[in-house]
């Protein structure tokens, strides 16, 4: 008798469980949690807090305390902060751009395929993702990795690093010489880069040579291996007359002999006139 008690218990207790199962969460757990420690209560859920991508990558928030500046996680790129995400894509079309690249960039940057006479690769092709994110980068300009680990990525580093124009600058930074955009030659030299070595002519001299004034010495000389003096493009006065027009030059009296070299009398780089006259 006390064991069909003891299965009769059970058998209650089984379709209990059944029952109370097919009931609503609230009722069920009213009923288990007399039974069982550790039930869930179903009233209250996990809240689960998503951050938002933009207010993490806001350049504005910028902390300042005790005179250290806590720099934000991203820079940011302006549309993409502001939230004016139709500047860049057609929502109506799965987010898709509404131009392709560089037409779409060029809308607010600069046109670099006008502004230089040679391009860098990337900015030719009219891949300006290949090195700057789109939204936000933890780099300045939202290039897509610091900038130095950035142009290895794509040129050889012991080809870089042999030229003999990098070995006593392995420290310098490539931006610091080469313009990631463009520039006169396809080494994409900035402008006054040669200063980095070279003398600046600016500081010896009152009036400078064009080139020279706009920072453009690769107008005459080849930014590496040549085999002309002083790396000179053309070697002799035809370099000269690549701008300067020769009938105009030798209508002037003190210009009859046709032989001499123009640096004999005028200095290539700047001078205390205006025609760099070299005095002796």
């Amino acid at each position: 008798m006390h064991l069909n008690r003891k299965k009769y218990l059970f058998f209650v207790f089984v379709n209990m469980v059944i029952f109370v199962s097919s009931c609503s969460p609230q009722k069920s757990y009213v009923l288990l949690s007399f039974f069982f420690d550790g039930v869930p209560d179903p009233n209250i859920s996990e809240l689960v807090v998503f951050p938002d991508s933009i207010l993490v990558a806001d350049t504005s928030n910028v902390i300042i305390a005790s005179n250290i500046v806590v720099r934000p996680l991203f820079v940011s790129h302006a549309p993409y902060s502001e939230r004016k995400c139709g500047n860049c894509h057609d929502r109506g079309n799965m987010g898709k751009t509404i131009e392709p690249q560089p037409q779409l960039c060029y809308k607010c940057h600069n046109n670099f395929e006008k502004e230089y006479k040679s391009t860098h690769g990337p900015v030719g092709g009219g891949h300006c993702t290949a090195c700057h994110e789109p939204h936000k980068s933890k780099s300045e300009n939202l290039l897509i990795s610091p900038a130095q680990q950035l142009c290895i990525s794509c040129h050889d580093s012991s080809l870089v690093y042999n030229s003999e124009f990098h070995v006593d600058n392995l420290i310098t930074e490539c931006l610091e010489c080469h313009n990631p955009h463009g520039g006169e030659n396809r080494f994409v030299l900035q402008a006054w880069a040669c200063y980095k070595c070279h003398q600046d002519f600016k500081q010896e001299f009152a009036y400078l040579h064009g080139p020279m004034n706009g920072g453009y010495c690769l107008t005459c000389h080849s930014s590496h291996a040549k085999s002309t003096d002083n790396l000179l493009k053309i070697e002799g006065n035809q370099l000269c007359f690549d701008c300067h027009d020769s009938k105009l030059i030798f209508e002037n009296e003190k210009h009859q002999n046709k032989s001499a070299s123009c640096i004999n009398c005028h200095n290539p780089h700047g001078g205390n006139d205006r025609i760099f006259t070299i005095l002796n």
